[in-house]
């Protein structure tokens, strides 16, 4: 084959060409990285949506408030930021921009209604007479019975059992109060009868078997039935 010294010059220009966009495009990838730091104390935020504008792409800051983009175009390029706590900021970055980046969000304040917390456990700090039943000490005593009868040994404590081997229709007094003055709730819901105030054990078969830890308060305590379960509270936490 014969080649013209035009189409040679020709085909060496294609390659310069291709060549010198080939470079371009590398010289425009470049990797942006950066920490997110809380504005008030400096401390890094994890956990913060970074994005670059205009595009699907976008990462999180790990726990060190660290983020990291490779192979983006580093000229006229917009970060978002973007976090439930604080404000969301938007920056510009350039090819003389500096890297990595440092960027500090600014805490956002929320106005809301009042909140209110409440508790139905005691801890050592509370004026209740109390004592936690944990799941080893259920497991000694569990036979299958209902759970007034293995907390019959609790102070101040008396179970009674129509059939006499402590299931179906059982009963728990607690200083003197029959079942209507005793808020029972499982996981805080209460158990107690809307109407009698009453606590059928019976249809609660073997809830021993499923329960985590309980805690026997004797007299009034912190009762999320009202003010009528004076005579105590028996609070059960299920299995976790």
């Amino acid at each position: 084959m014969n080649f013209s010294i035009s189409s040679i010059r020709f085909a060496l220009r294609c390659v310069l060409i291709f060549s010198s966009l080939a470079s371009t495009t590398a010289l425009a990838q470049s990797t942006v990285s950066g920490t997110v730091v809380d504005q008030v104390d400096g401390l890094p935020v994890p956990g913060v949506v970074v994005r670059i504008a205009g595009s699907f792409s976008a990462t999180v800051t790990d726990g060190k408030g660290v983020f990291s983009f490779n192979n983006i175009e580093s000229n006229n390029n917009r970060l978002e930021f973007s976090h439930l706590s604080f404000n969301d900021t938007v920056i510009s970055i350039s090819s003389n921009s500096s890297n990595p980046l440092r960027i500090a969000l600014q805490p956002r304040t929320y106005l809301s209604e009042e909140v209110s917390i409440t508790a139905t456990r005691a801890n050592d700090r509370s004026a209740v007479a109390f004592t936690t039943i944990t799941k080893e000490d259920l497991e000694k005593l569990n036979l299958g019975q209902d759970l007034p009868v293995l907390l019959q040994l609790q102070p101040s404590v008396t179970t009674t059992s129509d059939a006499g081997n402590g299931v179906g229709y059982t009963g728990i007094r607690i200083r003197g109060s029959d079942a209507t003055r005793v808020n029972v709730t499982i996981n805080g819901i209460p158990v107690n009868d809307a109407e009698s105030h009453q606590v059928y054990w019976v249809n609660l078969p073997d809830l021993a078997a499923s329960t985590d830890n309980i805690q026997l308060q004797r007299g009034v305590g912190t009762s999320t039935n009202g003010p009528g379960a004076f005579g105590g509270s028996l609070n059960m936490q299920t299995t976790t």
